[in-house]
């Protein structure tokens, strides 16, 4: 077992003991997993998940891959065991279609091939009614520089700089489905919670810009890509897990 596996280890180690009856909450929506209830903006009844338990720790490493048979043993509260990695493909399945009828992207639910899943968010989970432990989100290496959602900045050359709240909101959701076109109705609906009209369109585009700009590149060299007519997208890595 490496560093990165026996750390997580050691964190999934620590969700076992965790009582179940907590809201988590995200910029997309808030989780009550003792009942599996998803509410997301002025809708508190917008879906409800089966697998609690599982959609439960996922959340709670968010960015980190959780190896299949760790989740497994969180989300059926037992010892560790190794499944192969088709075992949980029905629940995350199921969670990823919750999503969807709950107006949430389902891409948020990442598979990493031969691994495990991911919860994928730049963000940090934030909890209702339970202390959880924290978990430190790792750097995520970008094309040339990194973003710490931590701190919410971008380092480039050793040199940090500070994201505004709405820079990191776009960022984040064009962060979550890197390689996807993501539609100015998505980024808005994150941002501001509004479906886009031309005024949040250009509020978006100067954002962008800020972004670019703050990352040390052009709109030539950015990795965050204008598709005319359509939104954005942030370049997917050039290697896969």
């Amino acid at each position: 077992m490496n560093a990165r596996e026996t750390e997580v280890a050691s964190m999934v180690a620590n969700l076992k003991h965790l009582d179940i009856k907590a809201r988590l909450i995200c910029s997309q929506f808030e989780y009550y997993p003792l009942t599996g209830r998803l509410s997301v903006g002025k809708n508190p009844n917008a879906g409800r998940i089966e697998d609690k338990r599982t959609l439960y720790a996922l959340m709670l490493l968010p960015n980190i891959v959780v190896p299949h048979g760790s989740l497994y043993a969180i989300s059926r509260n037992v010892t560790d065991v190794f499944l192969p990695e088709n075992a949980l493909k029905t629940s995350i399945a199921r969670i990823r279609g919750a999503f969807k009828k709950a107006d949430i992207d389902p891409d948020m639910i990442g598979t990493s091939k031969r691994v495990g899943y991911q919860f994928r968010t730049g963000e940090q989970i934030e909890s209702v009614g339970i202390d959880i432990p924290r978990f430190p989100v790792e750097r995520i290496a970008l094309d040339g520089y990194d973003y710490l959602p931590q701190t919410y900045e971008f380092e480039v050359e050793d040199e940090r700089v500070r994201l505004g709240v709405k820079e990191v909101a776009v960022f984040q959701r064009l962060l979550r489905t890197r390689g996807v076109n993501v539609p100015y109705s998505a980024i808005t609906m994150s941002a501001w919670g509004l479906e886009s009209d031309y005024a949040l369109i250009r509020n978006t585009n100067v954002h962008v810009a800020s972004l670019r700009r703050k990352s040390n590149k052009t709109a030539d060299t950015s990795d965050i890509v204008t598709v005319p007519r359509v939104g954005y997208r942030l370049k997917a890595p050039k290697t896969e897990e």
